[in-house]
C-alpha cells in the first residue's frame, strides 16, 4: 500500500474498506441479519467504489494500466463488476415482488374487521409466495458470487519491481478487497432475505430481524378464526417496519448499481486510451 501512501482517495477507501468489514464482523456475531445494519453495508459499499472510481481515475494508475504485460486480472474485475450489476438488477426485482405483497397485505389488513376476512388469507399466501420467489433467486445469486470469489488468485499479481507495477500490484490488491467485501455485503443481504419461514407461534422478540417479526405476527393473525384487532394491529406495525426496510434496500441498491456502473466505465475507459 505504500505505493498510494500519498495519495487521499486510496488511503480513504482503505480506511472505509476497514470500516465495512468492521460492521461485517459485527453482524457476522449475530443470529440473524438486521435490514438496518444491511443497509449501512450497502451504503457504505457504494461510498467504496466511488472512492474506488476516483483510484482509477488517478494519473499514476492509467499509466500502470497503460503498461501493463498482462490485463487478465482486469478482464477479470470487468467481469466482476458485470456480475455485481446483474445481481443488484434482479434482486432489485425480487424486492419490489415483495415490497408489492407487502402492500397488497397492509390494504388487506386495514380493511378488516373483527370478523373472519378470507382477503387476509389470500395476502398472506401472496406474502408467502413472494418470499418463497425470493429465497429461490437469493440462492441462485449466491451461487453466483462462490463461483466469482473461488476465481480470486486464479491470475497472478503484477511484477512489482518496476514502480509502474508496484503501483498496478498495490491497485488490484486494493481492488481484490472492494470484491471481497462486495460479495459478503451480498450474502449478508441474501441470508437476509432466506430465513426460513416462521411455520409455529411464538411472540416477536428482539432477536428477529424484520422478515421473522412479520412471519411471527402473521401467524398469530392466521391461527385465530375471529381474526382479533390486536393480532391485527401488531401486524400491521411488523409490516410497516419492513416496508420502510423494503424501501431503503431500494434505495441503496439503486444508488449501488449506479456506482458500479460508473467504475466499470472509469475502467473501461482507461483502457480504451
Amino acid at each position: 500500500m505504500a505505493a498510494f501512501s500519498s495519495k487521499p482517495a486510496n488511503s480513504y477507501t482503505v480506511r472505509s474498506i476497514k470500516n465495512l468489514k468492521n460492521i461485517c464482523n459485527l453482524e457476522s456475531s449475530s443470529s440473524s441479519s438486521k435490514g438496518e445494519t444491511i443497509c449501512t453495508g450497502l451504503s457504505g459499499l457504494g461510498e467504496i467504489y466511488r472512492c474506488t472510481e476516483d483510484l482509477i481515475n488517478l494519473p499514476l494508475t492509467q499509466q500502470a494500466l497503460e503498461q501493463q504485460e498482462d490485463g487478465k486480472w482486469v478482464s477479470g474485475m470487468l467481469d466482476d463488476l458485470i456480475s455485481y450489476l446483474d445481481i443488484c438488477a434482479t434482486t432489485r426485482d425480487a424486492v419490489l415482488l415483495i415490497k408489492e405483497s407487502v402492500n397488497e397485505l397492509q390494504s388487506a389488513l386495514r380493511r378488516s374487521k373483527c370478523g373472519s376476512d378470507s382477503a387476509i388469507e389470500t395476502s398472506i399466501s401472496a406474502y408467502i409466495s413472494s418470499r418463497k420467489r425470493m429465497k429461490k433467486e437469493a440462492s441462485r445469486c449466491l451461487t453466483s458470487l462462490k463461483q466469482r470469489h473461488n476465481k480470486f488468485g486464479e491470475y497472478p499479481l503484477p511484477n512489482a519491481d518496476h514502480h509502474h507495477h508496484h503501483h498496478l500490484s498495490a491497485l488490484v490488491r486494493v481492488l481484490t478487497e472492494v470484491s471481497l467485501v462486495t460479495i459478503f455485503i451480498f450474502d449478508s443481504l441474501f441470508s437476509f432475505f432466506s430465513v426460513p419461514m416462521a411455520l409455529s407461534l411464538g411472540p416477536v422478540n428482539e432477536n428477529m430481524n424484520e422478515l421473522e417479526s412479520v412471519d411471527s405476527a402473521l401467524n398469530n393473525v392466521s391461527s385465530k378464526d375471529s381474526y382479533p384487532q390486536m393480532s391485527i394491529q401488531i401486524a400491521q406495525k411488523k409490516l410497516e417496519v419492513l416496508d420502510m426496510r423494503i424501501e431503503d434496500f431500494d434505495m441503496e441498491l439503486e444508488r449501488l448499481f449506479r456506482d458500479l456502473i460508473h467504475t466499470r466505465v472509469s475502467l473501461l475507459n482507461v483502457l480504451s486510451h
